[in-house]
């Protein structure tokens, strides 16, 4: 009998242990999730799904470095503000049972002084965003609109555009194409469409692959977009081993390749 009652009170204590805890971890948890500032983290490394490779944030100075593999951007140190200013503020509104093996966008952060942690962010089949940090196994949840809002930041494509000058179509008055010193073609009409097709095409793939330095030879023409008597000149190369024959680079962003099939009706 005595047995018997020892169990009844482990099974009550077991219960109300079950109890307490199914409320803790339902009970919402209004706090952030990192306690570091944006002027603490000094390199950011981000592993999205696969198929995307790796890339990373470094601070320099007042910049920030956007790499991934050999390409590197200085220009958008903004949207790095931006997208550190997401992940900062996170903001956790549960616990969420450990012990999980969770898989996601991995992000790996070092601090200033040297510290580093490694988050990872994870959606479950219900749409569900869960938040781990690996080194500890806490899982917790995250607020849905927050986590879409930093996922959407998380690709290396977010920091880059398609623009080969910092010049707006509307503001050309001609253009002209030469190669070398030879006189190709030049243009005073329907300028803005031509320029709108070339500076900010709207589905241009990036010729990651193309380094104009090791591939002079495949230098084709120039083009100079005149601006108040300025010119603005953007490189073409062609290359006949890149689906789309034609790859572009220009002055103001000169690590950015752009893939065209043909230019604006010229070939």
């Amino acid at each position: 009998m005595r047995k018997l009652i020892y169990l009844l009170i482990l099974a009550s204590c077991v219960y109300v242990s079950l109890f307490y805890w199914q409320q803790y971890t339902d009970a919402p948890l209004n706090e952030r999730l990192l306690t570091m500032q944006v002027d603490d983290i000094q390199e950011l490394t981000i592993t999205p799904l696969p198929p995307e490779q790796p890339f990373t944030l470094s601070r320099a100075d007042d910049n920030w470095v956007v790499s991934r593999a050999r390409l590197q951007m200085l220009d958008h140190a903004d949207r790095a503000s931006s997208l550190l200013g997401k992940l900062t503020g996170l903001k956790t509104d549960s616990v969420a049972a450990s012990g999980q093996v969770l898989e996601g966008v991995r992000i790996q952060i070092e601090t200033l002084d040297g510290k580093k942690m490694e988050l990872l962010l994870h959606q479950t089949a219900k749409g569900t965003p869960l938040a781990q940090f690996t080194a500890t196994g806490d899982v917790f949840h995250v607020p849905n609109k927050a986590v879409e809002a930093l996922i959407a930041t998380l690709h290396f494509d977010h920091f880059r555009e398609p623009r080969l000058l910092n010049l707006v179509p509307d503001q050309v008055d001609s253009i002209v194409a030469t190669y070398n010193d030879s006189l190709l073609w030049k243009t005073d009409s329907a300028v803005v469409l031509l320029s709108s097709t070339i500076l900010a095409p709207a589905a241009a793939p990036y010729a990651d692959h193309f380094d104009e330095i090791a591939h002079q030879d495949r230098y084709f023409a120039d083009l100079d977009f005149y601006f108040s008597g300025r010119a603005h000149r953007v490189q073409v190369f062609r290359d006949s081993l890149w689906p789309q024959p034609y790859v572009l680079v220009g002055e103001d962003y000169p690590r950015r390749y752009l893939g065209f099939e043909v230019l604006g009706g010229r070939h």
